[in-house]
């Protein structure tokens, strides 16, 4: 495989697996539908012809769209020196997966942490320096942002102010969060990531769509082939790469696809619909309350006579009534009047930074149209998102604003000599919009909004979290009541300790405050 970039290749490990056999296993369980008793898969493979009929089922099945039985293997890999980009546009930008990333809010990133992409001849110059514009922003801002965010964390913690030594590495921390919007997307990372076989048979298909299709298809194309060293029968039915001509966004935009930026007038006409949110509400069921409260009977066995719709709502969402709501497991999904929160449903445009996406679509069973990123980059205008901390002082401000505006015209003129949008734009910094529609059912909204409506979360996605429970809280206050934060929750459940995140307790008594009232500025 061709190395996508001049730096270090990203680097793929398989750490744990079915192991062999995991063809044997996949096949077996599929045998067992029409057995009288489960197949093992010591049988699938015990001779020649028994292996002749696992391969044959395994190609019919696959064909035929019966896709179950490969989701039983699993394959964890070790990822190092893979971009941001990828790992937002690709690996993240589905619900199938599990990671743990290194995160930018809390390690220090390296300034030799990113990507160096080919380019043409006399310009891997200009690509150093716009890094180096970044990398200095970040340092600077990391130091101008220390004194205001110590001021704001002694205001929340005053008694720890008596040792200053002891929490600076924490108030760094803070200042650090807020100055990591100024680095490129191109920045590195590394991950757990944790797969179905069904998974990989998807990544290896739709892989040339991303992005940054050449390094998402080299990463995939090394967890094949880790893979395939393990057990080489276990991809057999692997498709090929679907080419990007046969998509729907072709069909709309053919070959302009690779070369289409963003318009002023796009970006205006979507900012007018927010209304001045990050995040403004576009769609709901006009009936939620009362469709809930049906689905609360209907699974009790109950009329509305005998169970009114607040009473039906306070056993759904009530931590009073519900002690599921204030458990850390989110039990949702195995509870049958928790299930019932599938049948309320809302949509919201949203504007968030790369770098707080990044971590909303960690929430993924709701769904996101996330753009082709260079759809809403347009040439000469600087568009990015500036943390509170930065917005709150003006020296930092002014850091922030002329690396952002550096970094726009390196892109520019990158893009002016013939590089590929995939490549330039590895150098917008984090602080990038990305303007996307958010929908999901009340279910999987109500579990993102109880995590990131604790002040510890992301800044952006709490403010977001606080304008979306406030606008439902304006059409639907039965249902807005209940969408509290984990120690609001456990406090109406009579729960201690009220706050479940033990040494990582905000600071602030959050159960005693008004959704109105929330406010912060670290």
């Amino acid at each position: 495989m061709h190395p996508p970039y001049l730096s270090a290749p990203p680097k793929v490990r398989l750490i744990r697996s079915f192991g062999p056999g995991g063809l044997d296993n996949a096949i077996a369980a599929a045998r067992s539908c029409y057995s009288p008793q489960l197949v093992e898969e010591t049988e699938v493979a015990s001779s020649e012809a028994s292996r002749s009929q696992r391969d044959r089922i395994a190609q019919s099945t696959f064909l035929a769209g019966h896709h179950t039985l490969w989701q039983h293997a699993h394959f964890q890999f070790a990822i190092e020196n893979i971009s941001r980009q990828a790992l937002w546009c690709f690996f993240h930008a589905h619900p199938f997966y599990n990671s743990e990333q290194v995160s930018q809010r809390y390690v220090e990133v390296n300034p030799q942490n990113v990507v160096t992409p080919h380019l043409p001849e006399g310009l891997l110059g200009l690509w150093q320096e716009g890094i180096g514009v970044a990398m200095q922003a970040y340092a600077q801002l990391s130091a101008l942002l220390f004194p205001i965010a110590q001021e704001a964390f002694w205001e929340r913690f005053p008694a720890r102010a008596a040792k200053p030594q002891r929490w600076a590495g924490e108030i760094h921390k803070r200042a650090q969060e807020a100055a990591r919007y100024v680095l490129p997307l191109g920045t590195t990372a590394h991950l757990f990531h944790t797969v179905s076989a069904l998974t990989l048979h998807r990544y290896a298909r739709i892989c040339r769509h991303a992005d940054v299709p050449e390094e998402v298809a080299y990463v995939v194309g090394a967890m094949l082939q880790c893979v395939r060293a393990e057990d080489a029968a276990f991809f057999n039915t692997l498709e090929d790469a679907l080419p990007l001509e046969e998509t729907p966004e072709w069909q709309c935009l053919g070959a302009g696809l690779k070369t289409r930026l963003g318009t002023q007038a796009f970006i205006e006409s979507f900012d007018a619909q927010l209304e001045g949110h990050a995040s403004r509400l576009v769609g709901f069921d006009v009936g939620a309350p009362e469709l809930l409260a049906d689905a609360v009977r209907v699974a009790l066995g109950l009329c509305p006579a005998q169970l009114p719709t607040e009473e039906a709502l306070r056993l759904v969402l009530a931590p009073s009534h519900n002690p599921l709501l204030s458990q850390t497991l989110n039990l949702d999904t195995l509870s049958r009047l928790g299930r019932c929160l599938l049948h309320a449903h809302y949509s919201f445009k949203k504007k968030l930074s790369h770098a707080a996406d990044s971590q909303n679509q960690r929430h993924r069973m709701l769904g996101g149209s996330r753009p082709w990123m260079q759809a809403q980059f347009v040439p000469g205008h600087v568009d990015v998102v500036a943390p509170g901390l930065v917005q709150a002082l003006p020296e930092a401000r002014e850091v922030f604003e002329e690396a952002a505006a550096k970094l726009w015209r390196t892109i520019e003129r990158l893009l002016e000599a013939g590089v590929g949008a995939d490549k330039a734009l590895l150098l917008l910094p984090n602080a990038f919009p990305l303007r996307f529609v958010e929908s999901g059912p009340l279910m999987y909204f109500r579990h993102k909004w109880t995590q990131r409506l604790c002040y510890t979360a992301q800044e952006e996605i709490w403010q977001t979290s606080k304008e979306e429970v406030a606008q439902v809280g304006e059409i639907h206050p039965l249902l807005a009541q209940w969408l509290l934060p984990p120690c609001a929750l456990r406090k109406l459940a009579g729960h201690t300790p009220l706050c479940p995140e033990g040494a990582r307790f905000c600071g602030v008594r959050v159960w005693e405050l008004k959704l109105g009232d929330y406010s912060r500025r670290i």
